[in-house]
């Protein structure tokens, strides 16, 4: 296996693991709790409570791992 082939390997595996995140940010914004517990204390709370601010900045976080799956497939 040569060295790009080596390289493509790994910027796939990272546009995947990106996109994973991304996917899992969306699902959590959206309203769903599986795994949330696993987060935190103080991110937990918030979770829970669902505060406005706090749902808009998981949106973000899954838009900027999106951002992230495209950097992979660019360079």
């Amino acid at each position: 296996m040569g060295m790009i082939q080596h390289k493509e390997v790994y910027i796939f595996a990272g546009f995947i693991w990106c996109l994973l995140f991304a996917v899992i940010s969306f699902y959590w914004a959206g309203g769903g709790m599986i795994g949330v517990n696993t987060l935190g204390g103080f991110i937990y709370n918030q979770a829970i409570e669902r505060e406005a601010p706090f749902v808009a900045m998981v949106w973000l976080t899954g838009f900027v791992k999106l951002c992230g799956a495209y950097f992979c497939c660019c360079f």
